[in-house]
């Protein structure tokens, strides 16, 4: 299995002691972490980000994430760059990835890679990515370049407000 290194953060610390809380009771009640490739509720898929940051992750295993570089395109238009096409930014980094059609999960990671990248040094490509869930609608990207904590659609109403006050995804 890939096991990609992953940066302390205070609200990590937090997540994790949860994360273990939520593992040793869904173990203690008999349900086992193994989840089926397509299952009508998978938690990987959907709408993952965090400030500039987008991943979707469909149903297939398919993913696309899409990244604010924070450089325009009219100041330097050397890619990558973010473009403005009337009051819309369009996010130069872009990557596809491919978890393998949810066959490479072990616990509450999904392993798979990426295929192709603008900015390198966001996404690699051709590296290895994992998508760990945490606690309250949040997730872990891990590739060659590091770590990216994303928010999913629930973390508003599943977080506490302690954690919401942290601000985790960004503004």
């Amino acid at each position: 299995m890939h096991h990609l290194p992953t940066r302390q953060r205070p609200v990590r610390i937090l997540l994790a002691a949860t994360a273990s809380l939520a593992i040793a009771a869904s173990l203690f009640a008999g349900a086992g972490s193994a989840r089926p490739a397509h299952a009508a509720n998978n938690p990987f898929t959907g709408s993952w980000g965090r400030h500039g940051f987008t991943l979707n992750v469909a149903g297939d295993g398919s993913a696309s994430a899409t990244w604010r570089v924070y450089s325009w395109c009219s100041d330097d238009p050397t890619p990558p760059c973010d473009d403005l096409r009337g009051n819309q930014i369009v996010p130069g980094g872009q990557a596809q990835l491919d978890f393998d059609g949810f066959s490479d999960i072990e616990g509450d990671t999904l392993y798979g890679s990426v295929l192709n990248s603008t900015d390198g040094a966001t996404l690699p490509a051709f590296g290895d990515a994992s998508l760990t869930l945490l606690p309250y609608g949040m997730a872990e990207l891990d590739t060659d370049a590091g770590s990216i904590l994303l928010c999913g659609p629930q973390f508003s109403r599943l977080a506490p407000p302690d954690v919401r006050a942290q601000a985790p995804c960004g503004a």
